[in-house]
């Protein structure tokens, strides 16, 4: 309905300034084709998606937030829970301390690459139907990097240096034989049930347990606790009571068992954690690469509501142009599968309708302003989401979900002041906002994986310079041997609001050219 009442008033402007109107001659960007004609046009875009602006207000955020995590444990990587099981152990069964690996930050970008084809024939003299064919090459980077902040294990001492832990394993297997002959004797003495006896059994138990679980922790852990973490503090303090306790029995053991120095390098920890959670390639570094896919493909229909006449162009008069512009889309493009990562606008893979005003007023003194109302509905389609689980991003079965996903209705309002710097020739700088409301998601599958909670609606403002030729129209058709036009934008987000109201900037490049009749 917003959509609606837009184009409502939208038209009634249109009526309210006819009056003014003299002429359509120098107009550019016209879609309405004289009648027999055939334009063919070519707008090659690049885009570049930086980040997502704070619903909060609070500035921007990186794309895909959840994919980097302010601590990783055993909750967002499972296959690491026995290593914490062992550790635990070590330190005495009774810790509750949980492992700790550290963070990850990083960046993901999207950039995107469109060359749309399009082709209008002029229907009637009023009616232009056309097609616009787009390529689409779409990329998301992705740079993970590993931190240790908050980490309470690094990299396994006997990995990095095996010394100094046979060392230690060396003399700790010598202070047991040494406490094994002296509780013996003690048993032998005093008997089996004495009270020495069954305490020297105990501790030898005890050590014997101790020492062999540290030993294949060395071997098989790629993982240990770090010195003076509180896991770490827990094991070595362990020791130093068995040490003691064995140095009653004049068997001298080594000092504290060698514990992590070493952080995780990155190579240790994308094979430790990020393979073994994301099969296959790992963690998504982008998307698969292709030279071009076939994008949505649309089919156009543009009307001109004024000028109701063809009047030439007075000197000194303000020029006056309107056009209403509809578009089908077909979705023939892929599925938007990186929706809840990288939002583009419009949503790609869907099938959609579009209905634009368009209206040129060309001003005394040069000056000019070309106004846009668009209004935008799509329909729905069944994708394999990727929308990534801050509790639990390393979990693939989290983090692809199938769902039904519906896009919100769009509403666009652009108004770009120009300067004409010569015939047919003109430098703009416009102002753009679009409204995108929610999308919904609904789950295909009951297999207790929820899907993502609608998104609110998003506003985002864009701010863009152009230069402008055409000399396809008369009078500057009449003089050049090939009618063309020519396009150059830059377009750069400046503020949003809402969810998903994306930080982007963009380039297009175009070009239009008239075939003969």
């Amino acid at each position: 309905m917003r959509g609606l009442k837009l184009l409502a008033v939208a038209t009634i402007v249109t009526l309210l300034l006819h009056p003014l109107s003299g002429l359509s001659a120098q107009h550019t960007g016209d879609p309405v084709v004289p009648r027999g004609e055939w334009h063919i046009q070519l707008q090659p875009s690049a885009s570049l998606l930086e980040g997502l602006y704070d619903p909060d207000g609070e500035g921007t955020l990186d794309l895909a937030p959840g994919f980097f995590l302010p601590e990783i444990g055993v909750d967002q990587v499972p296959g690491l829970e026995p290593t914490e099981t062992r550790f635990r152990s070590l330190a005495g069964g009774n810790s509750d301390v949980g492992l700790r690996i550290g963070a990850t930050r990083g960046r993901v970008t999207g950039d995107e690459q469109v060359l749309p084809v399009g082709i209008s024939y002029g229907l009637l003299d009023r009616v232009t139907v056309g097609v616009t064919v787009p390529f689409v090459r779409r990329r998301v980077d992705t740079l993970l990097r590993y931190v240790p902040d908050g980490a309470n294990v690094g990299l396994n001492p006997a990995r990095v240096d095996r010394e100094p832990v046979d060392a230690f394993l060396i003399q700790a297997l010598e202070a047991l034989d040494n406490l094994a002959d002296a509780v013996d004797e003690a048993c032998t003495d005093l008997g089996e049930d004495s009270q020495p006896c069954l305490d020297g059994n105990s501790l030898l138990e005890g050590t014997q347990g101790f020492v062999g679980s540290l030993e294949l922790a060395y071997e098989e852990e790629a993982l240990f606790p770090l010195g003076g973490s509180e896991l770490g503090e827990g094991i070595a303090n362990r020791w130093t009571t068995l040490r003691t306790e064995m140095a009653d029995w004049e068997a001298a053991a080594p000092e504290a068992p060698p514990l992590a120095a070493d952080f995780l390098d990155s190579s240790t920890f994308r094979s430790l954690v990020v393979n073994p959670a994301w099969p296959g390639s790992g963690f998504p570094q982008d998307t698969p690469p292709a030279f071009l896919d076939l994008g949505d493909v649309e089919l156009h229909l543009a009307v001109r509501i004024l000028p109701l006449d063809d009047a030439g162009e007075r000197d000194g008069a303000v020029s006056f142009s309107s056009a209403v512009a509809g578009a089908v889309r077909f979705a023939t493009g892929s599925a938007d599968s990186l929706r809840a990562v990288a939002p583009r606008d419009p949503p790609r893979g869907v099938p959609g309708v579009e209905i634009r005003w368009i209206s040129d007023v060309i001003l005394p003194r040069r000056l000019g302003v070309r106004g846009t109302v668009e209004v935008g509905w799509h329909g729905s389609r069944d994708i394999l989401l990727l929308a990534p689980d801050s509790d639990g991003a390393f979990l693939p079965d989290r983090t692809r979900t199938s769902v039904r996903w519906d896009p919100g209705t769009h509403v666009g309002i652009e108004v770009t002041p120009r300067l004409r710097i010569g015939p047919g020739l003109s430098l703009g700088a416009g102002w753009r906002m679009l409204r995108r409301e929610a999308d919904t998601f609904s789950a295909l599958h009951t297999d207790g994986t929820p899907p993502p909670a609608p998104s609110a609606a998003a506003v985002v403002h864009r701010l863009s310079i152009e230069f402008r030729y055409s000399a396809i129209h008369p009078p500057l058709s009449d003089t050049v041997s090939r009618p063309f036009e020519v396009l150059v934008r830059g377009t750069r987000s400046v503020s949003g609001s809402g969810d998903w109201a994306p930080v982007d900037r963009r380039i297009d490049v175009g070009a239009r050219f008239r075939l003969h009749r």
